[in-house]
């Protein structure tokens, strides 16, 4: 921090009140309590920085979503809605994976046709996907994903070696394809997707492996998310 910014904090006459003083004790003590607070401050200036250094992009995804709606249908958005995504957004990168979910559900936000899509629990849960929780939210848009499973028990009765036979989702795109499980827990849990097994499970006893088929179908409310935040 330099002088002008002591000064401006301070105030220039306390500043030139101090060098009066010279080194008398109770400017000894102002001296140490200033140098503490350009200590404390210091710690804080990263961020701001960061801040500052993302204010100018920002302001072009919001003129970005402000020209996709008409202008006859463009409304002022809730801000208590649409402020904690655009503090999110402050410190997203162009590349990040969440960026295009928080945009597209702040042009709902804003759209007089489309506003009642924006729920307000939706950027809290925008915030908990990880990228592979959003392809599998992407695949299901088109269709319900069905996945064949063949796989072993062990001594506890718990599914080990699990191979998958048949899907008609392309798990490979998938980054951590082996926690596809997890995934989908998460999102049945953030009440996004229904888990069903329309086959029951079946054992073949010539192979000594186990068969069933998952299917994994979006919620009323998951339909709803998607509808605001995908294009």
């Amino acid at each position: 921090m330099n002088p002008k910014d002591i000064s401006n904090i301070l105030g220039a006459d306390t500043i030139k009140k101090i060098y009066e003083d010279g080194l008398s004790a109770p400017t000894k003590e102002v001296s140490k309590l200033l140098a503490d607070f350009v200590k404390a401050a210091r710690l804080f200036s990263a961020p701001i920085q960061l801040m500052a250094s993302y204010q100018e992009r920002l302001q072009r995804h919001l003129k970005d979503v402000s020209e996709r709606v008409p202008k006859e249908k463009q409304i002022n958005a809730d801000s208590s809605f649409a402020g904690p995504i655009i503090e999110r957004l402050t410190y997203l990168s162009d590349d990040n994976y969440l960026k295009d979910y928080y945009l597209n559900l702040l042009e709902k936000s804003i759209n007089s046709d489309l506003v009642n899509l924006a729920h307000p629990a939706f950027p809290t849960i925008i915030h908990q996907l990880s990228p592979d929780e959003i392809k599998i939210l992407e695949g299901l848009k088109s269709d319900d994903i069905t996945i064949s499973l063949e796989y072993e028990k062990d001594d506890k009765d718990e599914i080990v070696n699990e191979r998958i036979i048949e899907s008609n989702f392309e798990l490979n795109t998938l980054s951590f394809p082996q926690h596809r499980s997890m995934y989908v827990d998460h999102l049945q849990l953030l009440n996004l997707i229904k888990i069903t097994i329309p086959v029951r499970e079946a054992f073949s006893p010539r192979n000594n492996k186990f068969h069933r088929t998952v299917n994994y179908t979006l919620f009323k409310f998951g339909k709803l998310f998607i509808k605001a935040c995908s294009r």
